[in-house]
């Protein structure tokens, strides 16, 4: 998400956050998300009002 894109996720990859649950790509990338959480939470939170209501398949385009 905190690219503007939604991908497939590993129903593994997850974490809840101020009681909020976060989906990750994969391991490896909630590793890195972990990093920098309230930031990444911040960007996603700006980002997912304009990308909620567009289709994976548009998105990827």
């Amino acid at each position: 998400m905190r690219v503007g894109k939604k991908f497939n996720i590993d129903p593994q990859a997850w974490k809840i956050t101020d009681g909020r649950l976060f989906l990750q790509l994969d391991l490896g990338t909630q590793k890195v998300w972990d990093r920098d959480r309230k930031k990444n939470i911040e960007i996603a939170d700006r980002l997912w009002p304009n990308i909620k209501p567009i289709s994976v398949v548009t998105l990827g385009k």
